[in-house]
């Protein structure tokens, strides 16, 4: 697998600070035209993709949401998992399933909600 690409890769690339490069990707704050246009031309060369750790820190939000249902084995539950999905999926959320652990074993999960 290929290292992650990071901010301070496309800083050292564009001759920038780091924090000049948040603000270009970010699209916040003031950046020079000509500056912002070639930090993204780097990130887009390079394949920068944001960390998904750091936007759920910066967003406070995980945009994940979990099924915790002990029982698959009727078609209730199912029909309510895909329409879950489905659901979940038009408002760009990601839904996991869990039907192993005790609840108590995943309250602190970094989700946004249960379904029980």
């Amino acid at each position: 697998m290929a290292e992650k690409i990071t901010r301070k890769d496309i800083a050292r690339l564009s001759g920038t600070t780091v924090s000049v490069v948040s603000r270009a990707l970010n699209n916040s704050g003031y950046v020079d035209v000509d500056k912002k246009k070639r930090i993204l031309q780097i990130a887009e060369e390079l394949g920068y993709t944001r960390n998904p750790v750091t936007m759920t820190l910066e967003q406070k939000r995980t945009k994940q949401i979990l099924f915790f249902c002990k029982d698959l084995n009727n078609s209730f539950n199912i029909g309510l998992y895909y329409g879950m999905v489905n659901a979940a999926k038009q408002r760009g959320y990601m839904t996991l399933l869990n039907a192993n652990l005790e609840f108590d074993n995943i309250k602190d999960a970094l989700i946004e909600g249960i379904k029980a």
